[in-house]
């Protein structure tokens, strides 16, 4: 099915193309008319005298409809802050135009489609808004369901004694270090991660420049004067690195970054079968704090039909040697909405997750990237069906983690996520990854050092940051070595 979308100007097909897309999933959406589009919408916008015109059509097979909305314009000199609350008010027109039309219930998280939603109410809180008046905002400004605007809430309240004030957060950063290797490439996973078939041709390259990156970024931090407050080393899947390797990464961490000011040092140790008593002993003599053994389920015949190469007895035995070896908080990362899954394997899952239990648990929400949403199964089950069992999923993982003592502490969606849903952590009290809160929240400056990550400088004085980004392919990642070092050297430098 394709829906032709035209806006006038065309600037906005920009930021209306996913509330769009909320309504007519697994359409093709174009932007030029073929001839063969099913459906027609189109959206124009004129201004004139302080007043916004909006003139809405939509032709599909639930038949026509128009809508003419006039706006208020605001005051021109916030030009900039004008802009965005119009472009919010024509986004939540287009929304209830299209739920009126389709009869479709619509997002629960209403237009608010970014990756980080919590970051609005943090702003609200900074105004020292009331929770009531947060939450009646994020139903009436950007259409959210009540349960979602509470659970925002929430998330962004256990947050606040974990952000920095301005002063703190111009002396202190974190860093992650990205390893972009796996031992092999689960079916499901949209990262581009490079299985290992030749170590010493694709490793040790790799080792070699990222030596090179920490060594310089250890001395321009400390000349800068910036402390280390987290470092987190993900991937890819960081212990695949041989054991000389990775106890060599961890003696550069703690040469050059590790402080009495860091608190918090994680380590995904995401595949069980790259796991050996040897590498966790080196964790945690390292002063490793913190690690993820991420099974996604806990049922053989699903890890088979993803591609892992590993079964549920290797979870629970990488989770018990890395107890054996000392490590005192570890996460398990599961995904919901995985290809055969219902409630019968969900279930199971957290049976076998709650016996083990870890310190930290994230519920992913399976995210699809092209076509519909998991609109067809192996077992051939409807769109509808599945979305359905992804929404009794997440809720029963949510009682079942709350009913033993885990609270959500940070939040994060995707695109093409199933079902519209999110992707939550849940920690046992005081047991928070502080690199999560940071993060998620934007409110420190993130060095991102290695392959595929984003460096994200942040300005305290206005909350607002720049990105940069390091290519995911460790060949493009060595021989751009040299450009990235001093980009970043440069946006590190601009903040002091």
């Amino acid at each position: 099915m394709k829906l032709l979308l035209q806006t006038d100007p065309p600037t906005m097909t920009a930021w209306l193309h996913d509330v769009v897309r909320l309504y007519y999933p697994g359409w093709k959406i174009e932007v030029e008319d073929s001839g063969q589009a099913e459906g027609r919408m189109r959206i124009v916008r004129s201004q004139s005298k302080g007043k916004v015109e909006v003139a809405l059509t939509v032709e599909d097979r639930n038949g026509t409809i128009r809508e003419r909305i006039m706006l208020e314009a605001g005051d021109e000199k916030n030009s900039e802050d004008v802009e965005k609350e119009v472009r919010r008010q024509i986004r939540l027109i287009t929304y209830r135009l299209l739920a009126r039309h389709t009869g479709k219930e619509g997002n629960p998280y209403g237009i608010l489609t970014g990756v980080r939603p919590t970051k609005l109410v943090q702003r609200w809180l900074d105004e020292d808004l009331p929770t009531e008046q947060v939450e009646t905002r994020l139903e009436n400004q950007y259409a959210i369901r009540r349960d979602k605007a509470k659970l925002l809430t929430e998330i962004a309240l256990r947050e606040r004694p974990y952000l920095m004030d301005n002063d703190a957060a111009s002396r202190y950063l974190s860093v992650y270090v990205g390893i972009p290797f796996c031992p092999s490439r689960c079916h499901y996973c949209s990262f581009l991660g490079a299985t290992v078939t030749d170590y010493s041709r694709q490793v040790t390259p790799f080792m070699e420049a990222l030596g090179r990156e920490v060594e310089v970024f250890g001395q321009v931090t400390k000349d800068l004067g910036f402390k280390v407050q987290s470092i987190y080393v993900g991937g890819g899947t960081p212990t695949v690195l041989a054991c000389n390797d990775l106890e060599v990464l961890l003696e550069w961490l703690n040469r050059y970054f590790v402080s009495a000011a860091t608190r918090e040092i994680t380590v995904e140790a995401g595949r069980p079968d790259t796991l050996t008593a040897e590498k966790l002993r080196l964790l945690r003599e390292a002063g490793v704090t913190r690690i993820s053994i991420n099974p996604q389920t806990m049922n053989d015949a699903t890890l088979r039909a993803i591609g892992r190469s590993h079964s549920v007895e290797e979870v629970v035995r990488a989770f018990e040697l890395a107890r054996h070896e000392g490590l005192r908080q570890i996460n398990m990362d599961l995904i919901v909405g995985l290809p055969g899954e219902g409630m019968k394997e969900y279930t199971n899952t957290a049976d076998r997750i709650l016996q083990l239990k870890p310190e930290n648990v994230t519920v992913h929400v399976l995210a699809v990237k092209r076509g519909s949403v998991l609109a067809e199964t192996e077992r051939g089950v409807g769109a509808r069906e599945q979305i359905e069992q992804v929404e009794r999923g997440i809720e029963m993982f949510r009682n079942r983690l709350t009913g033993t003592g885990y609270e959500p502490y940070y939040l994060y969606r995707q695109r093409y996520m199933a079902a519209n849903m999110e992707n939550l952590g849940y920690s046992l009290p005081g047991c928070y990854c502080l690199y999560n809160i940071l993060m998620i929240e934007e409110r420190q400056t993130i060095l991102g050092l290695g392959a595929g990550t984003a460096s994200k400088f942040v300005n305290p004085g206005s909350w607002t940051l720049t990105s940069l980004y390091s290519p995911k392919n460790p060949l493009s990642y060595v021989e751009s070595l040299s450009r990235l070092i001093r980009n970043k050297v440069d946006k590190l430098g601009a903040l002091t």
